[in-house]
């Protein structure tokens, strides 16, 4: 029987990046939500409701972090980093006020034109600068 391969043996970044924005892009609600649940939900809820969805966040989210540190051969530490970084970054972005309809159109009243922007190639780029920079 031969030994496995180790996921980074077989880690192809452009090809992760690019799916890792992919499922991003797909997911703005969610970025959304993050952006609004520290401030909102999670200081309008109960000590117990809230021990509850963060386990399960937490069972989640160190789930994907042992999986990035396996894909990037590199620690559970590094990989949550990483994963934070590209959660903030995200949950920024998919909020950002030039998507408001409000904010675009007090910009048209005062003849401001914001720059233009595609979720999918900033997320892209992010994940290509951010994993370059694992350490």
């Amino acid at each position: 029987m031969s030994s496995p391969l180790r996921y980074n043996q077989l880690l192809h970044l452009p090809l992760l990046q690019k799916n890792l924005a992919g499922i991003i892009n797909a997911n703005q609600d969610y970025m959304r939500y993050v952006s609004y649940l520290n401030p909102v939900i999670e200081t309008n809820v109960t000590v117990e409701r809230l021990a509850v969805f963060k386990k399960k966040y937490y069972d989640l989210a160190n789930a994907f972090r042992d999986r990035l540190a396996q894909m990037l051969g590199t620690t559970q530490d590094t990989a949550y980093k990483i994963q934070m970084d590209v959660l903030f970054y995200a949950s920024a972005n998919a909020v950002c006020c030039y998507k408001n309809p409000l904010v675009q159109e007090a910009l048209k009243q005062i003849n401001i034109t914001p720059p233009s922007m595609d979720f999918y190639k900033d997320m892209k780029d992010f994940l290509k600068m951010r994993l370059a920079w694992k350490e």
